[in-house]
């Protein structure tokens, strides 16, 4: 996991990660349901979905753990663990 996230560790980009796969899911949740509560404003949404142009590890990075994801739970389902 460490390994994952040291593209924006070492540059110190870690906030800017989080907020854009905050935005990622609340634009996700907003696109479903445009009735969806969310503290993030339009502005920091924006803002935030901008910080993989840039800082394209940003993006790297996000796509990493999104795939990490994926494959913990397809591993968790393939071992009949849920």
């Amino acid at each position: 996991m460490i390994n994952i996230v040291a593209p924006t560790g070492a540059k110190k980009l870690n906030n800017h990660l989080f907020a854009y796969l905050f935005a990622l899911r609340t634009k996700n949740q907003l696109d479903k349901d445009p009735n969806f509560k969310t503290d993030m404003t339009e502005e920091s949404m924006k803002e935030a979905l901008s910080y993989p142009i840039k800082h394209p590890e940003v993006a790297v990075v996000a796509a990493n753990l999104q795939e990490l994801n994926r494959d913990m739970v397809q591993f968790l389902v393939d071992t009949e663990t849920i």
